[in-house]
């Protein structure tokens, strides 16, 4: 979805960060979940490499409602990257998602495809 969004745009996408928080899913086997900590190291780690690069403009699309420290997170970050502008996104708060889509549970520019995921980038 993110690349067919791009596409047009002429901006890249990133590739999918396929591991959140999700400690309610321990207890199947093969289920695969990052502390808070290490989340949101990675996706700091992300945005520092992305705005070294020099994008300036960078969306993130989350895709799982155990991901929403990454949007404070992301809030901090372009606070204290004044040359940096970053966009936090829930795909299931698009306009043409719906309710039945939402979550039953509270929870240079880019486009990354994310479990939690910054999306595309375009330099500045």
């Amino acid at each position: 979805m993110a690349a067919e969004a791009a596409e047009p745009l002429g901006v890249p996408v990133f590739p999918v960060v396929a591991y959140g928080v999700t400690p309610y899913f321990r207890e199947f086997p093969g289920s695969i979940s990052l502390r808070v900590e290490t989340h949101l190291a990675l996706v700091r780690d992300i945005l520092d490499s992305m705005a070294h690069s020099g994008f300036k403009r960078i969306m993130i699309c989350n895709g799982h409602g155990g991901n929403g420290a990454a949007q404070q997170l992301a809030q901090e970050w372009a606070a204290d990257h004044p040359g940096c502008k970053v966009l936090f996104h829930n795909w299931w708060n698009a306009p043409k998602r719906g309710p039945k889509f939402r979550p039953s549970i509270p929870i240079r520019r880019m486009v990354l495809g994310w479990k939690t995921s910054p999306g595309p980038a375009c330099p500045a």
